[in-house]
């Protein structure tokens, strides 16, 4: 999960500012409680937002994913091209590593509790009952074999087993008499171009304008400001600098490139790990650069929809973390040029008194 910034573009008469919203009093630790610093008339941001949205049930958005599910494939294989024993085999094989897993468990929850280490809590999927109640299906799986009601050609029975042992909200199984394989697919919805699962006007970056969560000018997205060359790296590049030396940059410590094979691919050590070629001095490291001032990396719009820098995963990773040189600067100047295009489609609609039709509001997303 990541929590990460967005502008989305709104009517300029779409809202109303709370006038006794606090923003010098906000912080981390009460953000919640704080009210809303800005609350809008319609659901305009709700309904441009609807799209990008991962837990949506609206099927415009939704796609089809596939996923094989490798036990009901060979389970399917098995009962179709095998002996009926292979097949009994094969659940004892399962029951027995259940088993096994359950001991294991047992065994490390009183380890805990004789080290006095606190309970041993165990969650819905994982925990010894849960276990239990697998090895009372892979049972049952076993007497309908044993006594011929596993009929991979039964629709009941092939529902009994998505319930049972299967995923999402339906699923796909067909087989090859020619090469004797059996493919069974969980089939899930989902939205491929979900951006968040939940948002906040400001949120973490509620002080990041002064005094408002409205950009009224639009064009105040190019303005610039000279930071350090370190503050733009990816945060886990730059972790110890933060934490372990409170901000001040080293030598040796950041990776300027790794060693890379004739082909590109990156090298690894004996751990699996990359291996450093070049670090930053404290030096460059320190190194003043112009950047934009408020360092929007996402904005999102009726008319553009949603212009991206580059995908947010888990614990701020981008997508574009791991480009450097040419590739890194050609995402670059593909976002900007998108991004202008966007700030000047909207900057020009102005009223009669010539103010604008449109401002920008800060979206504090998570995903």
């Amino acid at each position: 999960m990541t929590h990460y910034v967005g502008l989305a573009i709104v009517p300029a008469d779409s809202y109303d500012i709370n006038p006794d919203y606090d923003y010098s009093a906000r912080g981390l630790d009460n953000m919640f409680d704080m009210g809303e610093a800005v609350t809008f008339k319609t659901d305009v941001l709700d309904d441009m937002l609807a799209p990008y949205w991962e837990q949506t049930e609206d099927n415009k958005y939704l796609k089809d994913y596939f996923d094989q599910n490798t036990f009901l494939s060979h389970l399917g294989e098995n009962l179709i091209f095998h002996k009926k024993q292979v097949t009994l085999d094969m659940l004892d094989r399962e029951i027995l590593e259940m088993t096994k897993r359950i001991v294991e468990k047992k065994a490390k929850n009183r380890e805990d509790i004789a080290n006095d280490t606190g309970l041993f809590i165990e969650d819905e999927n994982s925990g010894t009952e849960y276990m239990y109640k697998i090895i009372g299906t892979f049972e049952e799986l076993m007497e309908k074999v044993k006594f011929n009601q596993a009929d991979m050609n039964s629709e009941p029975f092939l529902m009994w087993l998505h319930d049972k042992f299967g995923g999402g909200y339906r699923y796909e199984a067909n087989k090859n008499e020619y090469q004797k394989t059996f493919t069974w697919k969980d089939v899930y919805h989902h939205n491929p171009n979900a951006r968040w699962d939940w948002y906040e006007v400001g949120g973490r970056w509620d002080k990041m304008l002064e005094g408002s969560n409205i950009l009224v000018d639009l064009n105040e997205i190019f303005e610039k400001k000279e930071v350090e060359f370190w503050t733009t790296l990816p945060f886990y590049a730059t972790s110890d600098i933060n934490y372990k030396y409170k901000g001040v940059p080293q030598d040796n410590i950041v990776v300027k490139s790794w060693k890379e094979n004739d082909w590109g691919q990156k090298l690894e050590d004996e751990n699996g790990k990359w291996i450093p070629s070049e670090y930053y001095t404290a030096e460059e490291l320190s190194e003043k650069v112009e950047v934009n001032k408020y360092g929007f990396n996402h904005i999102i719009s009726e008319e553009h929809g949603w212009v991206a820098y580059e995908e947010m995963g888990s614990f701020a990773v981008g997508s574009n973390d791991h480009l450097t040189g040419e590739r890194l600067q050609r995402e670059k100047d593909r976002y900007d040029r998108q991004l202008k295009e966007v700030v000047d489609f909207y900057s020009a609609q102005k009223f009669e008194n010539g103010l604008p039709k449109y401002v920008g509001v800060v979206v504090d997303f998570h995903i």
